[in-house]
């Protein structure tokens, strides 16, 4: 090719490859840019009795106490009752004293109330003296609680006496079923003479018809040697509803029929259907370090009145450390027809160290 044909072949060439270079070179930066910043999650607001805002996340509520997490000062935990309003743009969800949930976000209305908006049930008051806690976290299929207690005593010398005695339970719980097993034994040796000696056990299974209001079935057994007593035997059903079901107290009562067996070493064995009221009530009095539990039971006769039966078992659990608890107690139990010679009332004072579990 010819220098003056070359010449013109670039000439030609030469704007294009710059229309090129330019071109992708201009479509190479835009694709470069950086992206739009992404914007941040609206932050919740808690408002103080003192006026105090707090801006951050809420994390949850448990046990009287909020955490929020903030940006400058970390997590912070705030006294629940201290607590004047929460406005959110997020889902949280709250449950209630009953035991209700109720999901929504917290505001501020118009009006200057707190109310919370709900998907399903639209915008609802909403009252922080009603809230027990915040965020929960995701129940488990079965909860399995417990206790187990040991008392003794032992004296030398002057009065020579022995006593040893334990007591459990345990309850594993869904969302509708409950299985309780309760047991307890005692015995006691006085100048090497034996001056106590039961045991008693019990079963009953509930099943919750609504969140309150459940049915159960129960069986309990009762040896007594001092008492004459080879074996009471109770078999029963009934129904019951849950008044309280929270993590710091629970408290139930029970109505139903019970077939009542007595079978006595001397006396006349006794056999009738009986009506059965029975309540139990468990109570934290002072958060993780003292606990009220009370749970009675009474047995009334269809067809002769004498025929009444009461037994109940009333105390208190104070933690020494972690699961670790002392535990005072009393037992009263009031047989109405006992065997010849036997009084009908017996009461017991326990004192005694237990562990307790939960999970």
């Amino acid at each position: 090719m010819c220098p003056a044909l070359r010449r013109s072949y670039a000439l030609a060439i030469l704007p294009l490859a710059c229309v090129f270079v330019c071109s992708f070179g201009a479509s190479f930066a835009r694709g470069q840019e950086p992206a739009p910043p992404a914007q941040a999650p609206p932050l919740d607001e808690v408002v103080l009795k003192d006026g105090t805002r707090i801006l951050g996340k809420i994390l949850a509520m448990e046990n009287g106490v909020l955490s929020v997490e903030t940006a400058s000062a970390g997590t912070l935990a705030i006294q629940f009752p201290s607590i004047s309003s929460i406005t959110s743009a997020n889902d949280h969800v709250f449950v209630l004293f009953d035991g209700g949930r109720c999901v929504g976000k917290p505001r501020i209305s118009a009006a200057g109330t707190l109310e919370i908006a709900t998907d399903a049930l639209g915008v609802l008051p909403l009252d922080l003296a009603k809230v027990t806690a915040l965020n929960p976290p995701p129940k488990k299929e079965f909860s399995h609680k417990g206790n187990i207690a040991l008392n003794g005593r032992v004296t030398d010398g002057n009065t020579r006496v022995k006593s040893i005695g334990g007591t459990a339970e345990y309850e594993m719980r869904s969302d509708r079923t409950r299985l309780t097993l309760r047991g307890d034994t005692n015995y006691s040796e006085d100048n090497q003479q034996v001056t106590a000696r039961n045991s008693s056990g019990g079963m009953k299974y509930d099943y919750f018809a609504t969140k309150r209001l459940f049915l159960y079935t129960n069986a309990s057994f009762q040896v007594d040697e001092f008492a004459d007593l080879n074996l009471r035997t109770t078999l029963g059903a009934g129904a019951g509803y849950q008044f309280i079901d929270r993590t710091t107290a629970t408290y139930y009562e029970e109505l139903g029929v019970s077939f009542f067996d007595e079978n006595f070493d001397s006396a006349p064995d006794q056999q009738y259907a009986a009506g059965r009221l029975s309540g139990k009530w468990d109570w934290e009095v002072a958060a993780k370090r003292v606990a009220f539990f009370h749970l009675h039971e009474f047995f009334f006769g269809f067809e002769d009145q004498d025929d009444l039966f009461a037994d109940t078992k009333s105390g208190f659990r104070l933690t020494i450390a972690a699961n670790f608890f002392a535990t005072i107690q009393a037992n009263y139990r009031w047989d109405n027809t006992p065997a010849p010679g036997k009084h009908r009332g017996d009461t017991e004072y326990l004192w005694g160290l237990g562990y307790s579990f939960a999970f």
